[in-house]
């Protein structure tokens, strides 16, 4: 018998979890004296629903493959995640160019270097990509030992 429920589906709560995350961080922004505190609990809101929905892919694709196929996840990860950030990106060299709210132009090279995380990354996603021919022992292995 085959269930009804999608394999992808959407948990109710969770994007109202992260629409009160977001404005947490942009009240806490728009006026810091008042909201002072707020940013820091939208951002703990915002990360532990990150890594609630980022084990339970993790945990499904076990279930499926009996391993976490770390170049697929990466992969996903950065379908998802990159357009979004190049967009932004985008957005503040438009801005700092024609505006310059800030008075940074002069720094716009190296702050858009610093917002695209590739440099500090790469060699994590690369070791975690060439680890998926471990499977579920790299997983077991990670929580037994003492690291010793």
């Amino acid at each position: 018998m085959t269930s009804d429920k999608p394999e992808h589906s959407r948990i109710e709560g969770i994007d109202m979890l992260r629409g009160i995350a977001i404005a947490l961080v942009l009240v806490r922004h728009a006026a810091p004296s008042v909201f002072g505190g707020a940013g820091i609990v939208g951002v703990v809101i915002f990360f532990a629903l990150s890594g609630y929905l980022i084990t339970a892919i993790l945990h499904r694709n076990i279930l499926k493959s009996g391993r976490v196929r770390y170049a697929r996840f990466y992969r996903n990860r950065a379908l998802r995640l990159i357009p979004a950030l190049v967009f932004m990106l985008m957005g503040l060299t438009v801005i700092t160019l024609t505006i310059n709210p800030l008075d940074d132009r002069t720094r716009l090279v190296r702050t858009l270097l610093g917002g695209f995380p590739t440099h500090r990354t790469f060699p994590l996603i690369m070791a975690a990509m060439r680890s998926d021919i471990c499977g579920p022992s790299l997983w077991k292995n990670s929580f037994t030992s003492s690291g010793r």
